[in-house]
């Protein structure tokens, strides 16, 4: 069984993607190299949208970005400054009627993080920002070329029939 490399050297058969100060470690089993990410902001990145989410190293979404109408650049500044305000930036917790609890992190009025989701119970929400103070801190930022799930499907002959003039589907 080969040894494991230590952090800050390089892995033959690993791309340099991350960098190996962005390694958390590397598990070497039967022929098997498997690199361990620590938490980082993914910048999803569209012809229409873009937005972040901080993701933990089991890719577990901690919090996201507020909105998805700004730039790569935009996005990528807005992760950097959750991360500078994380640990005492103003977390306001929100409840609709007392059954459903989010966040949200605001820096001078603007809001810069939310929850990735709605908690059931007040003291799971408070938890989900006490992680998110503590991994957003020291996550690095990357960038996801995102595509359209649905656009990137081949056409069904029902999909085809329904944009022919003169189907059965067609509407014109």
């Amino acid at each position: 069984m080969a040894t494991a490399p230590t952090l800050g050297e390089p892995t033959p058969g690993v791309p340099e993607v991350l960098g190996a100060e962005d390694l958390l470690g590397v598990v070497v089993e039967e022929k098997a190299l498997v690199v361990v990410p620590r938490a980082r902001f993914q910048v999803y990145v569209s012809p229409s949208r873009c937005f972040w989410r901080l993701l933990g190293r089991n890719n577990r979404a901690y919090a996201r970005s507020a909105d998805s109408s700004g730039s790569a650049e935009e996005m990528r500044d807005l992760a950097l400054l959750a991360a500078r305000s994380a640990a005492g930036g103003n977390v306001d917790l929100m409840s609709a009627r007392g059954r459903e609890w989010e966040w949200v992190l605001t820096v001078d009025g603007v809001t810069v993080a939310r929850s990735n989701g709605a908690y059931g119970r007040r003291v799971e929400c408070l938890a989900s920002v006490e992680r998110f103070r503590i991994v957003a801190q020291e996550a690095p930022v990357t960038f996801v070329r995102f595509t359209n799930r649905a656009a990137a499907r081949p056409a069904t002959p029902t999909t085809l029939a329904r944009l022919r003039p003169g189907s059965s589907f067609h509407n014109g």
